[in-house]
């Protein structure tokens, strides 16, 4: 998404002669915390509309900051249950099978990270780690956090074809003889 993001971005400069708004800050090799992963660099499209679209409502009727966080997310997995779907449809009759909820799992998961974040995060001995690591082992240590329900948000893709239907997208160098033979 890091990638297509830019150059999607690019593609919309150059036919406009506008700048795109930033879709990626560097997420994966410069976040410090699940709160700076999701809502200072990963989608920042998708973060405003639920920012917008979830966060504030939830705040503006009196819920708190890590309810309006999970509501947030929660929001997110509903998103890619019914957008996942859509975007795996052969067509042909060929159905993509998915198990509903996989994908609210995963998102409610870093939900609770980011609320977690705030209880946890504000202890002496997470001040003190984020002190004493260096910025690429904080990174490391975000990306471990998110990955033990990772498997709930990639089964998805990866048994209904969605990379090999993307792959049309993105170029790539293979040996010669595995090219199809011409008619």
């Amino acid at each position: 998404l890091c990638t297509f993001g830019k150059g999607l971005g690019f593609i919309a400069s150059a036919i406009t002669g506008k700048q795109s708004v930033k879709l990626m800050d560097n997420p994966v090799f410069a976040s410090e915390s699940p709160s700076d992963f999701w809502g200072r660099r990963w989608n920042m499209v998708v973060h405003t509309c639920l920012k917008n679209g979830v966060y504030k409502p939830v705040r503006s009727v009196g819920g708190s900051a890590k309810a309006a966080v999970v509501a947030s997310f929660l929001a997110s997995g509903l998103l890619h249950e019914w957008l996942l779907p859509v975007m795996c449809e052969h067509g042909g009759g060929d159905r993509p099978t998915f198990t509903h909820g996989d994908q609210s799992v995963f998102f409610l998961w870093q939900g609770a990270l980011v609320a977690a974040e705030g209880l946890v995060g504000r202890g002496r001995l997470c001040r003190a780690l984020g002190r004493v690591l260096p910025a690429p082992a904080r990174s490391v240590l975000v990306l471990l956090l998110g990955l033990p329900p990772a498997r709930f948000f990639w089964s998805a893709y990866r048994n209904n074809g969605f990379f090999v239907q993307i792959s049309v997208l993105f170029p790539s160098v293979v040996p010669i003889d595995s090219l199809p033979a011409e008619a």
